[in-house]
């Protein structure tokens, strides 16, 4: 009994420490896109060149993310709810990988700026767009935090304002090319601007979308091809594990051969996700799928050790 609290407890903390490289990965996207907005602005090229140099940072917490949850998945073997929560980790840090990438594009179009004639109405609308998209990003990631299905609602709610303002701004820079082509190059850098705030907002959206999708079960015959598919990867697992522990050749021979049948339970999961019309659920199982298909990998790796051992051994003695 205190060995499987010790278990549960430990898997509580890797949970939480994955959860909490999240929101530092979201707090750094969001300065991302403030600093983006800041430089703009302000026509600031050191801080522009900061955020582009920053980007760096933004891609190693998504690998490292992404390790985290393989590495859950494939030693803990989550289910049910902890499984959807490993998920949409995952998914969340690449769509803020995304919002990284955009402040980027935000950020480079500073240097062609500092260029041209620049009109301080359109700087005054991307400011505002610019806050709104930021704020809409914290929010979605402290809905995904304490789970509140309303909170992400408010989100979808914000961003159909954003389209709104983002339209009424946009038809303000086409009359303004009209009547002053000697604006046109700025004007379209800063449409670019707008554009990738744009984007933004629909990533936040999809992080809202997670608080609500983590609670929605998958059913039918697309849970029973992931159970399935699971149970032939952690039966790889065992099997290899075996081979490791027994030093036997033949056996990692045939746990390589059998772990690489994962492909046949994977086109599986597949074949049972034509039926979803939901592209969350679809993207949801592919994720799971593709985490599943790793572990079975894994054991094949195991197998490739054990073959290397007993080459190793024989080598010697010759």
């Amino acid at each position: 009994m205190a060995n499987h609290e010790h278990i549960s407890g430990s898997f509580g903390d890797e949970l939480e420490a994955v959860k909490n490289k999240l929101l530092e990965m979201g707090g750094l996207a969001e300065q991302q896109i403030k600093m983006a907005i800041e430089a703009l602005n302000n026509d600031d090229k050191s801080a522009s060149n900061a955020v582009i140099s920053r980007d760096e940072l933004v891609n190693e917490f998504e690998i490292n993310i992404d390790e985290d949850t393989s590495r859950i998945i494939a030693l803990r073997q989550p289910t049910a709810s902890d499984l959807r929560l490993v998920i949409s980790v995952t998914k969340i840090s690449t769509d803020l990988e995304r919002i990284g990438d955009e402040a980027v594009k935000i950020a480079r179009q500073v240097k062609t700026l500092r260029k041209e004639a620049r009109s301080r109405t359109n700087y005054a609308e991307i400011k505002m767009i610019g806050e709104r998209v930021s704020n809409m990003l914290r929010a979605a990631l402290d809905a995904f935090t304490r789970l509140d299905p309303q909170a992400a609602l408010e989100v979808k709610t914000e961003d159909k304002l954003v389209d709104k303002d983002f339209a009424v701004a946009l038809d303000n820079m086409r009359v303004l090319m009209a009547e002053d082509a000697s604006m046109i190059k700025s004007i379209l850098c800063e449409i670019w601007v707008l554009k990738a705030l744009e984007r933004i907002g629909d990533h936040a959206v999809t992080l809202a979308q997670d608080a609500i999708d983590i609670k929605k079960p998958i059913k039918g015959k697309i849970m029973t091809s992931i159970e399935k598919m699971n149970e032939f990867a952690l039966t790889a697992i065992d099997n290899t594990c075996l081979a490791l522990f027994k030093n036997d050749y033949q056996e990692a021979e045939n746990a390589i051969r059998d772990s690489n049948n994962i492909k046949k339970y994977e086109d599986g999961v597949l074949k049972a996700l034509e039926q979803s019309k939901n592209s969350e659920e679809v993207f949801r199982v592919r994720r799971i799928a593709e985490n599943i298909r790793r572990i079975a990998e894994y054991a094949s790796d195991i197998g490739e050790i054990v073959l290397n051992m007993n080459i190793e051994k024989v080598s010697k003695k010759n």
